[in-house]
C-alpha cells in the first residue's frame, strides 16, 4: 500500500506560501510515497522537472477548479488549466483529457439544507471523504459514496507545510507500478481506504493564515505568483 496526499496548495494558489520544492520535501520527509499538488484554478508548476528532480515519491499533476453552483472540483492527471465553470461541461472536458475527477470537501462551507444532484454524483469518479479541513462532514460526505457507490478519497488540504500529511489515500500497488500513470489511475479509482486527522485549531488556524495571504495579494502587499 501507498500513501497519497491527494490535495494541497502551493504559492500558486491565492491563498498559500509553499513553494513546489519544499511541499515534495516535506511530504518526503513525513513518510508519503506520493503526492497531488491542486492549486485553485491555475497550473503552472513544471510537473516533469519537479518529478525528475524527486524520483523517490510520485507526484500527480492536477488542478482544483471552483465550479458555479457546486464548489471545487479536483481534476487529476491533468497538466493544462481548466476554467470552465459548469461542473458538468468540467467533468466532461477532465474524463476527454484522460483525468480524473473527486469531488472535493463535501458540504463544506454550505448549507445545511444543501443538495448535490445526482447527475453530478453519478458523473464524478470518486468522493472526497478523507479532507482534513472538512472533518465535520466526514458522516455526510461518505454517505454519498454509499448512495452513488463512489470510491472515497482522502487529503490534507495543505496550504502550510505543517498541515502535509494530515489526510492521505491507501493505493494498492508498487512505487514501480505507481510511475506508470495508467497503474495509478487505475489504483486511484480502486483506492482502498482514507485517513485524515481530526485537529480543529489547527484547521482553524489555517484558514485564518490563508485568507490573510488572500487578501495581502489583493492590496498588492505580497507577491502573487499567479
Amino acid at each position: 500500500m501507498l500513501k497519497f496526499d491527494m490535495h494541497m496548495h502551493s504559492y500558486y494558489s491565492f491563498d498559500s506560501l509553499n513553494p513546489p520544492e519544499k511541499i515534495v520535501e516535506t511530504a518526503i520527509n513525513k513518510g508519503l510515497d506520493g503526492i497531488a499538488i491542486t492549486d485553485h484554478n491555475v497550473n503552472r508548476i513544471d510537473w516533469d522537472s519537479l518529478q525528475k528532480k524527486y524520483p523517490q515519491i510520485i507526484i500527480i499533476p492536477g488542478i482544483e477548479v471552483g465550479t458555479a453552483g457546486v464548489g471545487d472540483i479536483l481534476c487529476y492527471f491533468i497538466r493544462d488549466e481548466l476554467t470552465i465553470k459548469n461542473p458538468l461541461k468540467l467533468l466532461d472536458a477532465v474524463h476527454q483529457k484522460g483525468g480524473v475527477a473527486v469531488l472535493a470537501h463535501p458540504y463544506h462551507h454550505r448549507k445545511n439544507n444543501f443538495s448535490y444532484s445526482p447527475e453530478l454524483l453519478k458523473s464524478v469518479d470518486c468522493i472526497e471523504v478523507g479532507n482534513a479541513h472538512n472533518f465535520k462532514n466526514i458522516k455526510k460526505a461518505l454517505k454519498l459514496t454509499e448512495e452513488f457507490s463512489k470510491i472515497s478519497t482522502g487529503g490534507s488540504d495543505a496550504h502550510w507545510l505543517y498541515e502535509i500529511g494530515n489526510g492521505y489515500t491507501l493505493l494498492n500497488l508498487t512505487h514501480k507500478e505507481a510511475e506508470d500513470e495508467n497503474n495509478l489511475k487505475k489504483a486511484l479509482l480502486n483506492a482502498e481506504n482514507f485517513h485524515t486527522n481530526n485537529l480543529p485549531f489547527s484547521v482553524k488556524f489555517s484558514f485564518i493564515c490563508s485568507q490573510s495571504v488572500k487578501y495581502l495579494r489583493k492590496l498588492h502587499l505580497l507577491k502573487s505568483y499567479n
